[in-house]
């Protein structure tokens, strides 16, 4: 008879409990004992994200918010009597390592909640110059909004989009033009990751060997020079309130083992994360 075998009730925990023990053994061998760090960055070490400064201020103030909380319950309800001790206690919601980045407002909702504006704003003039016997002809000789309409957008500058003249070109060379035979290829690496997307794979190595690096080897199969060229965003450029316009994502730190996010047009719009990411496949690139 084959012996029975049981198992114990807290053998799902201590496997569970085992395999976090090798990954943050892991995560600290691969980044450094976390405790000696001398940044301002707090990351976590599963997911490899940045926290932002709230989280940051969280974590350093949570052991005085207690105590703080308790002294003014103390204060405002036994000795100035300002509030019932009865009364309801606020909720912390303190953000964590779980809060995520708040959401941008959408174009489009942006526009529809100045039109409602406009629309509430008018009314109320209309009916007043009704009222009072005015002019309608000089009434809407004004300009309701700090900025024209024309110039500016949601109170920014009004930008074009630059996949329009596509349209325009196009119309005006009806004769298709060949490709001509060049000698060397200029890539701008910043495009080609837009193009390229991570999908199919689950890390930073893995992108670079299914997808960054045999796009590169084709571009080297008719050509004798390849030259890549990185950007630098600089805080003083003219592109800086054009990446502004375009919202931010999550800060996460590149690594070869560093997981993909889902988000990846969002984790571009970080230029630290683009900063790190560039370093990487460059130095990936030289050693291939």
């Amino acid at each position: 008879m084959r012996p029975k075998t049981t198992m114990s009730k807290n053998q799902p925990f201590k496997s569970a409990f085992g395999k976090d023990v090798v990954n943050l053994v892991s995560s600290i061998e691969e980044l450094g004992n976390p405790f000696k760090e001398d940044g301002e960055d707090l990351t976590a070490l599963h997911t490899k994200d940045i926290m932002n400064a709230e989280v940051v201020h969280t974590v350093r103030n949570a052991r005085q918010i207690g105590p703080q909380q308790c002294q003014a319950f103390l204060k405002e309800r036994l000795e100035d009597k300002t509030k019932l001790l009865t009364d309801t206690l606020k909720k912390n919601n303190l953000p964590t390592f779980n809060a995520r980045e708040k959401k941008v407002v959408s174009k489009d909702k942006a526009k529809v909640t100045v039109l409602k504006e406009d629309c509430a704003l008018f009314s109320r003039l209309h009916i007043v110059c009704q009222n009072r016997d005015g002019n309608l002809e000089d009434f809407f000789k004004f300009q309701n909004q700090p900025w024209p309409p024309s110039l500016s957008q949601i109170a920014q500058l009004r930008g074009g989009t630059k996949a329009d003249l596509v349209t325009c070109l196009s119309d005006a060379f009806s004769q298709a033009v060949e490709q001509p035979g060049v000698d060397a290829i200029i890539l701008d690496e910043a495009v080609v990751l837009q193009m390229l997307q991570s999908r199919a794979v689950s890390t930073f190595e893995e992108y670079f060997n299914s997808i960054f690096a045999p796009y590169i080897l084709r571009q080297l199969e008719n050509v004798k020079r390849l030259d890549i060229v990185w950007d630098v965003y600089r805080d003083d450029s003219l592109k800086k309130a054009v990446r502004e316009k375009r919202g931010s994502g999550q800060r996460r730190k590149v690594l070869l083992s560093t997981r993909i996010p889902s988000d990846w047009k969002g984790f571009l719009r970080v230029d630290n994360n683009k900063d790190e990411l560039f370093k990487l496949l460059a130095t990936k690139v030289c050693a291939y």
